[in-house]
């Protein structure tokens, strides 16, 4: 498999990509648990696999492009004063010997 976020593809082709691994291991699994050949006789078991992982794998991506949106909208509500110095801390005092 693939790392999850390839920042050098672009979605189409990223699109494609998942697609064929997801129809790979869908076949894969079905003809393991059911025979060889099962699978390709079979294909509407074959998209049945395949579809909740793309619509699983849609909505990672959309929750994951937002992250920058989200963040940026967080900072501005909490203010520049939050990311000013804050003055060193006291150093504890020494224990007399």
């Amino acid at each position: 498999m693939r790392d999850i976020i390839d920042e050098s593809d672009d979605g189409a082709s990223a699109a494609l990509s998942y697609t064929h691994e997801f129809f790979e291991a869908a076949v894969a699994m079905i003809d393991e648990r059911f025979g060889d050949g099962f699978a390709q006789s079979n294909p509407a078991l074959i998209g049945a696999l395949v579809e909740p992982s793309a619509t699983n794998l849609t909505a990672f991506m959309t929750a994951a492009s937002n992250i920058p949106n989200d963040l940026a909208s967080l900072l501005d509500q909490m203010g520049p004063e939050m990311f000013e110095e804050a003055p060193p801390a006291a150093k504890p005092a020494r224990k007399k010997k």
